[in-house]
């Protein structure tokens, strides 16, 4: 198992109690650098959390009910589980299908997964395919694969974000040599090189 931290079990998962638990984290990591490289090393072995104390999620049907579209993320008991089957399928090179339905977090849940793993693990390589190069990465665009990548690294803080070479179909890790790369879905796919796990997005 990829994941074996329990930190997460501290985590309140009340909307309003996670907010204030997270304003609270974010000020004792402020003012204490030890406090703060002891949430590091949090996350680095428990994506939950990860998740739940740092990474927001975004909603645009809240826009229309004149409500900010950001959400704290806060995962669900059957994310928590989920996330355990999709780490341990990618340890062990297993294949997995998830059928989507609407408001499951399928999508989120694979992207942030294969995210945790680069932003933590030394030298993992995987890449993300969807049927076009515009949902694959297109700035601005919710629907595609890398907005919702760069949208967890716009929110967190700044001593939690790698060093990273963010380009166009790309994410690279410059501490640990983690790659993020993006394909269309073509014949080619994924063809000549060695991946950590693919997404396919169809």
């Amino acid at each position: 198992m990829l994941s074996p931290g329990k930190w997460y079990e501290k985590v309140p998962k009340k909307r309003q109690e996670n907010l204030s638990f997270r304003k609270w984290l974010l000020g004792r990591c402020k003012a204490n650098t030890r406090y703060r490289n002891g949430i590091q090393e949090a996350c680095s072995k428990d994506i939950l959390f990860y998740l739940n104390s740092f990474a927001l999620t975004y909603d645009p049907r809240l826009i229309d009910r004149g409500m900010s579209p950001l959400l704290p993320f806060i995962t669900w008991s059957y994310q928590d589980r989920a996330f355990n089957v999709i780490l341990e399928c990618i340890e062990q090179g297993q294949d997995l299908v998830i059928e989507k339905s609407r408001d499951m977090g399928a999508s989120w849940m694979s992207l942030v997964a294969m995210e945790w793993l680069w932003h933590y693990k030394e030298g993992v390589s995987f890449l993300m395919v969807s049927r076009k190069e515009d949902l694959v990465d297109a700035p601005g665009d919710p629907d595609s694969l890398f907005w919702k990548v760069d949208f967890v690294h716009r929110f967190l803080p700044e001593w939690l974000i790698p060093d990273m070479d963010r380009r166009k179909l790309h994410f690279g890790n410059l501490t640990l040599g983690g790659t993020i790369d993006g394909e269309s879905t073509t014949a080619a796919a994924g063809v000549g090189g060695r991946r950590t796990a693919m997404f396919i997005d169809e």
